[in-house]
């Protein structure tokens, strides 16, 4: 069980260099149990990279990356994708178009990409059970399937192929597989990509209705648009050229002199229905 109070994720002095390039530049940031923070930062800012780290699927050059008290580097990961939620654009591209949205949901069980290959066709409940971790069995039964499939408003859908589906459609799949495997951490990385206006209103809803009152998950959501940062998030990270700009509650960072420090350039915040709309000023 996850203990409150107690980081989930810990970046002490954390730099990443790849082929003579910084991307990340002594990173000290940490995320409490059931803290839920929206990322905001420019083109090029280091953003996929900090997700990559929190993931548990790059290593720092430099500092340490603890996840729920762990030390990457000094522990098998394959004891931490499970624990991880992780919903990107990224993880579209690894299912073939025959797929179906059963198959990609329980391939989230221990955090997979992709179902291993003697387990693709079987029903939840044919799962071999001594290949999952203590205690997993008992939700892993198929009415909590069910239930996430009702959640994610996918019933009509878990028979169809992936290659029919909207990209709407495909990011609550993706969010369905989240979910089966109850992690503690939910990355969200530019989730709402390629949807268009309603769809993303309609992604933004159902996030709050599975979240906004839920304390026992922690989320990390990128996002490029500011307006995508609704009351569901507690706090928010500001990330500029690989350093982290400012950290804290979502009420503190954005104030129009924060940001335009952070931009570098005059903007102007509005707020409509508890939602920031950050724009530039001519």
């Amino acid at each position: 069980m996850p203990v409150f109070n107690k980081d989930i994720i810990h970046l002490h002095e954390v730099s990443v260099r790849r082929e003579g390039k910084t991307l990340l530049k002594r990173l000290n940031w940490a995320v409490k149990h059931g803290e839920r923070w929206a990322v905001l930062g420019t083109n090029g800012a280091g953003k996929s990279t900090l997700l990559n780290l929190l993931a548990a699927r790059l290593y720092p050059s430099e500092g340490t990356v603890r996840l729920f008290g762990q030390r990457l580097g000094h522990v098998d990961v394959s004891h931490i994708f499970p624990k991880i939620g992780w919903i990107s654009p990224t993880l579209e591209h690894f299912f073939t178009d025959t797929d179906t949205p059963r198959m990609i949901i329980q391939s989230g069980i221990k955090g997979h990409i992709r179902l291993p290959q003697h387990l693709q066709g079987t029903l939840l409940l044919d799962v071999d059970k001594r290949a999952l971790v203590s205690g997993e069995e008992e939700r892993l039964r198929l009415p909590f399937f069910e239930t996430i499939v009702t959640l994610t408003r996918l019933d009509e859908l878990i028979e169809r192929s992936w290659g029919t589906l909207s990209s709407g459609e495909k990011k609550r799949v993706l969010l369905a597989r989240a979910l089966l495997g109850s992690p503690q951490l939910f990355i969200f990385d530019e989730a709402s990509s390629g949807l268009d206006l309603f769809a993303r209103e309609d992604w933004l809803k159902l996030l709050g209705t599975l979240f906004q009152t839920d304390d026992h998950r922690t989320i990390v959501y990128v996002t490029h648009h500011s307006e995508e940062m609704t009351d569901l998030f507690t706090h928010v990270l500001l990330i500029r050229r690989g350093e982290v700009f400012f950290a804290g509650r979502r009420e503190e960072a954005l104030q129009e002199t924060i940001l335009r420090a952070f931009y570098e350039r005059p903007v102007r915040i509005t707020w409509q229905d508890g939602r920031p709309f950050i724009q530039p000023v001519a």
